[in-house]
């Protein structure tokens, strides 16, 4: 399958939405979408490191790159990581602010 970006968002934003375990993992991310690629294209599974080897299968720097862009856009995309993330950021900030010039 060549990569074609419409397509590629649709089934990220699918599998996102029905899969929040893919939200936190690209490798679980990839594993799905490129086993639905396979379904659809009735691709051998057991094939499928030759058919990404040779550009059938979507490249993920692709799949990782639209992840991104829906979560970014969408919040309830955003895996459970992501709040961790930001509220130790904010703490982080917080004690810098407090303890500037000391």
């Amino acid at each position: 399958m060549k990569y074609r970006p419409t397509q590629c968002k649709e089934i990220v934003k699918k599998i996102l939405t029905e899969y929040a375990e893919t939200r936190d993992s690209d490798e679980k991310l990839l594993a799905r979408l490129w086993l639905s690629e396979c379904v659809i294209q009735k691709i051998n599974f057991e094939k499928s490191l030759e058919h990404l080897y040779n550009g059938l299968l979507t490249s993920p720097a692709s799949i990782i790159r639209v992840r991104r862009l829906l979560q970014n856009d969408n919040l309830e995309l955003r895996g459970s990581k992501y709040n961790l993330r930001q509220q130790k950021l904010e703490k982080d900030a917080k004690e810098d602010i407090i303890n500037y010039g000391k």
